[in-house]
């Protein structure tokens, strides 16, 4: 908070104060538009076109998650005030497997981060990892861009 205030110019205030200006701020932005991932609605779509439910899990406050555009796309919202304990921790993504009502090896995370990824491995489910480095243990890629069903469903576990 002390960079932002001093980069602003601005007189640091209480720790408190200065995050929730900066959530609100956050919120004011999304709510104007928000940047997916490259290919990433394209791949919400055709989720949503084949009846495959999906969640958001992000540890970003309802009260900020609300204004973004969109989200009516996805079956389930999970936000970091929805759970005691946040990402990296797999009870973000637990929460989302239980409101789906679907197994954890019959998921798979698109995440774009390592913390993210730790978290939706550690509940269970395969991950792909959207970012611009590969990470080890992790299937990765750069875009989205030509993901669909098809690519998701090879990452899953092959049943025995």
């Amino acid at each position: 908070m002390r960079l932002m205030h001093a980069e602003l110019g601005w007189p640091l205030r209480t720790a408190p104060a200065s995050a929730v200006w900066v959530e609100r701020r956050v919120a004011e932005l999304l709510s104007t538009g928000t940047r997916w991932r490259p290919g990433a609605v394209e791949l919400l779509a055709e989720l949503r076109a084949a009846g495959v439910p999906t969640a958001l899990v992000t540890a970003t406050r309802r009260c900020v998650v609300s204004r973004i555009p969109g989200l009516v796309g996805f079956t389930v919202v999970v936000c970091g005030d929805d759970v005691a304990q946040s990402k990296p921790h797999p009870e973000p993504y637990r929460a989302a497997i239980r409101s789906l009502g679907v197994p954890a090896g019959g998921c798979v995370a698109v995440e774009d981060t390592v913390i993210g990824a730790t978290s939706a491995a550690g509940a269970g489910c395969a991950v792909l990892l959207a970012a611009e480095e590969p990470v080890p243990g992790y299937s990765w890629t750069e875009s989205l861009h030509g993901v669909d069903a098809e690519y998701l469903r090879r990452l899953l576990p092959r049943p025995a």
